[in-house]
């Protein structure tokens, strides 16, 4: 099935980070589906363009474009930044959305490059990639950089599931959204930070996408709602700037 445009984000250049799979994917499907022309980075170009073709299956027409970056390595984003810049003289969308998963375990066995890797994935990796993305979205009439952080980032959330190197990545990547946002209020950039808690993350082109589950006798957020949050805090007027929003749900 295929899917027509909506209105929304015609003549927008949105790039983001960790759409090969997961919710970037649906991220990057539902701004290719309103019209963006949507800029998808993985870990591997393959990855990327996979992506790309899954998503034009359903949107014919879907302007998209593969680029490589891992973002624990700082040669690769500067790469992909120089692919993208020679491209593209503007953008319009950061979304930070890529970052590493560990779940809760043996923090004193867990390896010191896995704790690593974590942490440059949801801190350097956004900073380093917002740095050099910066000159592009300061030439677009008004831009947006969006951060895909989370519940665990808030204060006094401790709940179980993530790992301890999780929850100091997310709040490392929060307390750079805020800096940032204060650094940038005098230019026409705003940043807009979601906590989400846990949530379903369901194929986007799976017939249970946006569906509400009650497993486990409880109903977790789901990927569609969180898009259409995000799509809602974008589309308002430069004068509502939305710097945060933060959800209450359950968890797993």
């Amino acid at each position: 099935m295929t899917q027509q445009a909506e209105p929304g984000f015609q003549g927008r250049t949105v790039f983001i980070s960790g759409a090969g799979s997961g919710f970037g994917l649906s991220l990057a499907w539902s701004f290719a589906g309103r019209g963006a022309t949507v800029l998808l980075s993985a870990r591997s170009l393959d990855a990327a363009q996979r992506a790309c073709d899954r998503i034009r299956e359903r949107c014919p027409g879907a302007q998209l474009y593969p680029f490589a970056c891992d973002l624990t390595r700082p040669d690769d984003i500067r790469a992909a930044v120089e692919a993208v810049s020679a491209q593209f003289g503007t953008l319009d969308i950061l979304v930070n959305n890529g970052s590493m998963w560990l779940p809760e375990g043996d923090f004193h066995g867990t390896s010191d490059d896995a704790i690593a890797a974590v942490i440059a994935s949801g801190v350097t990796g956004p900073v380093l990639l917002t740095k050099h993305l910066l000159p592009l979205l300061e030439r677009a009439p008004a831009a947006d950089i969006v951060n895909v952080v989370s519940k665990a980032a808030e204060q006094g959330f401790l709940a179980g599931g993530p790992h301890e190197a999780f929850y100091a990545m997310k709040h490392g990547h929060a307390g750079f959204a805020d800096i940032l946002r204060a650094r940038l209020k005098d230019r026409i950039i705003r940043v807009l930070s979601l906590y989400p808690p846990d949530f379903e993350n369901t194929d986007p082109f799976g017939p249970d996408w946006g569906r509400v589950r009650d497993d486990e006798e409880r109903r977790l957020l789901n990927a569609k709602n969180l898009i259409d949050t995000i799509h809602f805090a974008l589309a308002q007027p430069r004068s509502c700037y939305i710097s945060k929003i933060h959800f209450d749900g359950n968890h797993r």
